[in-house]
């Protein structure tokens, strides 16, 4: 492969106390917590809007890992608030949080997060900088300086005492040489929107092959939050096993992850509903490979629908909607201070520089019984990158101990986005703060450390 060399003229737009690349899950969190500890902030994303894979991908929905399964609430803070704001919007199903540790699984409206995600950030005095494509960090000895950025006007700059690295492909990171590891066999997952549903039809065909007190317990489940997922495969094995022999659907087995290939998922009485795409294997941070395999997923949509058009109440179902982008699982591992394993998770490990919590109990996931009261502390090492300094990194690109779910990411988002403005009003790199300052300020905004 041959190479170009460039030498750019780049403007700088402005200078800040923390500048937040990506505005995802854990992105905006992150830029919502330096804005409100008096960092002058701005929030740079590649999208029209905010919210990354919960409304890019159309991934609409979190499992709600705010409690341990035994009654304790074990995450506060901005996620919470912000769950409590979707709630108000109508946005997310019935009685869908509680104080006490809800588990239900949130299921949300992703144009009403995209809308709730900017009002927040705007109420803080965030700037936000949407279709802004990060391109470089600024380097100097071995410290970001801040990050160039394309945009349709042309590239521009921004200097930042602090930078957050929430691309979550951990591209500042990389870029600044901090060392990572490619996860060159991942899988990503196109999501569509079908409408003409009803899901009352599907929650009583689901039922109907339950044994009576399941059945009885499922649709009072139901009936209470309003929200439904099915996974045809595992909860219909009789109209999977037709679609197989008619010649609809191929017998696909389940991927490496153990899931079977097609969920779906929405709001009782909205009319529509979310269908857990085409998976694709390979590396997400090669662009042939990712055109290639978005392009593939693309292809498999018609015939996924002919299976989902056998379900009682999708019968008359159509995509109304493809996400823009694919939902990522990983692309690359950015080596940190720390770097947490799935025996942290498993074990539920406690580390005394602590800056938030998370735990992989759910009720509705039998195989995951074993993880209940298995709560695990997020170190703020884990966040901090090595061989760089001025940079902070939160989200999927983190740790291979599979910490990316949403709640997780916005946990480590709101430590980030606070450490990066104690940092910048200190003038200090992230990795010189005093950790207990940090944890003060998390716990006095709400933030549960376990501590």
């Amino acid at each position: 492969m041959g190479r170009i060399r460039e030498v750019l003229d780049t403007p700088v737009l402005d200078e800040v106390d923390v500048l937040v690349c990506g505005g995802g899950m854990t992105g905006f969190p992150a830029a919502l917590a330096a804005a409100r500890n008096g960092a002058s902030t701005i929030l740079l994303e590649s999208e029209g809007s905010l919210g990354g894979t919960a409304t890019a991908g159309l991934m609409s929905g979190y499992a709600p890992y705010f409690g341990d399964g035994l009654g304790s609430q074990i995450v506060g803070g901005i996620i919470i608030e912000f769950t409590e704001r979707l709630e108000g919007e109508d946005a997310l199903p019935a009685d869908a949080f509680t104080s006490s540790g809800g588990h239900c699984k949130l299921q949300f409206d992703p144009d009403v997060f995209k809308r709730v995600a900017m009002d927040m950030v705007r109420e803080a005095g965030v700037e936000v900088i949407l279709n802004g494509h990060a391109r470089s960090p600024l380097m100097e000895d071995g410290q970001v300086l801040g990050v160039s950025f394309q945009t349709r006007m042309g590239g521009f700059a921004i200097r930042a005492k602090t930078t957050v690295d929430a691309t979550g492909d951990g591209s500042i990171a990389a870029w600044a040489e901090a060392p990572f590891e490619e996860a060159s066999d991942s899988t990503a997952t196109l999501m569509y929107r079908i409408c003409n549903v009803d899901l009352d039809r599907t929650a009583e065909a689901m039922s109907s092959r339950m044994p009576e007190r399941e059945a009885a317990d499922f649709l009072d489940w139901y009936d209470r939050h309003g929200t439904l997922s099915v996974v045809i495969q595992s909860d219909l094995p009789d109209i999977y096993g037709e679609a197989v022999s008619s010649g609809d659907f191929p017998a696909d087995p389940k991927d490496d992850d153990g899931f079977d290939m097609q969920g779906v998922h929405g709001l009782a009485g909205k009319g529509f509903a979310y269908v857990f795409g085409p998976r694709v294997r390979g590396s997400c941070l090669d662009p042939r490979q990712t055109s290639r395999q978005e392009m593939d997923a693309y292809d498999r949509i018609p015939q996924q629908m002919r299976l989902t058009r056998r379900v009682p109440g999708l019968e008359r179902s159509f995509v109304v909607q493809v996400a823009p982008s694919l939902g990522v699982r990983a692309s690359r591992y950015v080596t940190c201070e720390y770097g947490m394993t799935s025996q942290d998770i498993a074990e539920g490990s406690r580390f005394p520089d602590a800056v938030g919590q998370g735990c992989r109990y759910l009720p509705w996931l039998e195989a995951r019984q074993r993880f209940k009261g298995k709560v695990y502390q997020i170190p703020y090492r884990a966040l901090v990158p090595r061989e760089v300094k001025g940079l902070l990194i939160g989200g999927r690109s983190v740790s291979r101990g599979n910490v990316r779910n949403m709640v997780n990411c916005a946990v480590m988002g709101e430590a980030c986005g606070t450490a990066a403005a104690i940092s910048a009003w200190r003038n200090e790199s992230p990795e010189e703060i005093p950790v207990p300052l940090l944890q003060r300020r998390l716990t006095e905004q709400g933030a549960i450390l376990g501590l």
